[in-house]
């Protein structure tokens, strides 16, 4: 470290003019021993000149180092979409999310390192962070990692049966009585009361369904999801 300082101090000039250049960064007003730089990044700062030798930049070389970091992060792409979906309007996912008054928590959202430490690793490639409340913000006590297609499950967009003031995603009423899903599906887009029509057909009751879902947690019914506190 010493000979590093040292080197750097053997290639400082005793005084500096409008102009010259300090590492990544150029004079542009002399005061005194005081110099004004403009970094290469654009951004100006001041300066002593016996604060030189430690100081080439004016400060974005570390930030590109964290930033650097930050990009090969299995959650920054994760970070990035969330952000956009919640608070940039020309998302195409916008209004199912910013556009219902969906947000990111606003620590997270201003750091991601505050983000990835906040939802911790995920248990296995199969899993995806979910929102246990599915109206409620992206913030530490609303989140939790949950299998793929226990996320699905979740989403507002998900296909349902209404029983009884309850709605249960038609592709678990398909894997529990073994129909046929597509089936259901087109039953579902009938209404309601056609698909309880067409599952009384099938030998399915409402009395079935319920009693077959009673205590069922839909997020995750494969294993136990990971709650993230």
């Amino acid at each position: 470290m010493n000979e590093h300082r040292n080197a750097r101090l053997s290639q400082m000039k005793d005084v500096y003019a409008v102009g010259d250049r300090w590492g990544r960064s150029t004079v542009v007003m002399v005061d005194g021993r005081w110099y004004e730089m403009r970094c290469d990044c654009g951004k100006e700062f001041r300066i002593r000149h016996c604060h030189l030798p430690g100081r080439s930049s004016c400060g974005c070389r570390i930030q590109n180092r964290v930033e650097s970091l930050a990009h090969n992060h299995p959650h920054y792409s994760r970070w990035c979409n969330i952000k956009q979906r919640c608070f940039n309007p020309a998302n195409k996912h916008y209004h199912n999310y910013g556009g219902r008054g969906i947000k990111m928590h606003k620590t997270w959202a201003d750091d991601f390192w505050s983000f990835a430490e906040g939802i911790g690793d995920a248990p296995s490639d199969l899993h995806e962070l979910d929102r246990i409340d599915n109206d409620g913000d992206y913030e530490p006590c609303n989140v939790r990692w949950v299998f793929r297609t226990a996320n699905q499950r979740n989403q507002r967009r998900s296909c349902s049966v209404v029983v009884e003031g309850k709605k249960i995603p038609l592709v678990v009423v398909a894997s529990i009585f073994s129909l046929d899903y597509f089936c259901l599906h087109v039953a579902y887009r009938r209404g309601n009361e056609n698909l309880l029509r067409y599952l009384s057909k099938k030998g399915v009751s409402e009395g079935d369904i319920v009693a077959a879902t009673i205590g069922e947690d839909y997020y995750a019914p494969e294993a136990p999801a990971a709650l993230i506190g």
